[in-house]
């Protein structure tokens, strides 16, 4: 696991090789709140080729989105280059990214605001979408207007309700509004991408504040299998395991629907 001692080691080689370079997303989040940090990412304006030239042992693992990944002793860091991103046609890619960018162009194509801060090595933050004055208010909004956001990238619905499971921060009006409308397309989503951040909001330490707008919304009417589910926990006082509330929700519902992607050891399991 990285750290931010080392990351901002990262960063300062980056600007030594003549580029700009942050933390962004997650990692910033987590550091302001004084919550563990799992992964660390560096956006930067270095080519994914001057990346990689700066650093001893990389590994291409987005190229055509920018990324490099970095080692250093036993942790990793995705490092990627500022960009834009072109339309999004599959509702999760976008077709074309351009690296001719700037940080403040790259945080913009960023999901939440409290996703979209930027740290340098010293600890001073950059903030280009209001993401600060939301911290501090405990909301979950998307940069710019939602509905684009979730016309782009449909999973960044239930990432929100993973942020909340997870923070037990609220979902600001506008952006719940957007989840409401556009819920019945996240039937177009990979089943496997549906299961992982189902999977991770069931975690949450505030699971029943997100179940609670996943019904506000009508999302547990196209989870397959979990509406029943969604609405029973709700009356419970304390949320069950992930492995329970699967086998609740599809005890009510009367079977285990074909569309989740389960293994066969978990789908017969007693």
């Amino acid at each position: 696991m990285g750290t931010i001692r080392e990351a901002n080691y990262l960063i300062k080689d980056l600007k030594r090789a003549g580029y700009d370079a942050y933390i962004v997303g997650g990692a910033v989040r987590d550091h302001l709140l004084r919550m563990p940090i799992n992964d660390i990412d560096i956006t930067t304006s270095a080519k994914p080729h001057q990346v990689q030239k700066t650093f001893k042992k990389t590994k291409p693992t987005g190229l055509k989105y920018g990324t490099v990944t970095v080692f250093v002793k036993d942790a990793s860091y995705e490092v990627t280059t500022y960009r834009v991103d072109g339309t999004y046609s599959d509702g999760r890619h976008p077709e074309e990214v351009s690296f001719e960018a700037t940080a403040e162009d790259d945080v913009k194509r960023r999901d939440f605001t409290i996703n979209g801060l930027l740290m340098d090595e010293t600890g001073l933050i950059t903030d280009h979408v209001g993401g600060k004055p939301d911290l501090r208010a405990r909301l979950i909004r998307t940069i710019g207007d939602p509905a684009s956001r979730f016309e782009e990238d449909r999973i960044r619905m239930l990432r929100a309700f993973y942020f909340q499971s997870k923070l037990g921060f609220d979902i600001e009006r506008r952006t719940l509004d957007a989840i409401t409308a556009y819920a019945p397309s996240i039937k177009d989503v990979a089943m496997e991408r549906v299961l992982d951040e189902t999977i991770k909001i069931l975690k949450g330490d505030h699971l029943k504040k997100a179940v609670r707008n996943i019904v506000k919304t009508g999302m547990h009417k196209h989870l397959p299998g979990l509406e029943k589910g969604c609405e029973h926990v709700m009356t419970m006082d304390e949320m069950p395991f992930v492995d329970a509330f699967f086998t609740l929700s599809f005890t009510l519902e009367g079977d285990v629907p074909d569309a989740w992607p389960f293994s066969n050891r978990h789908r017969h399991k007693d």
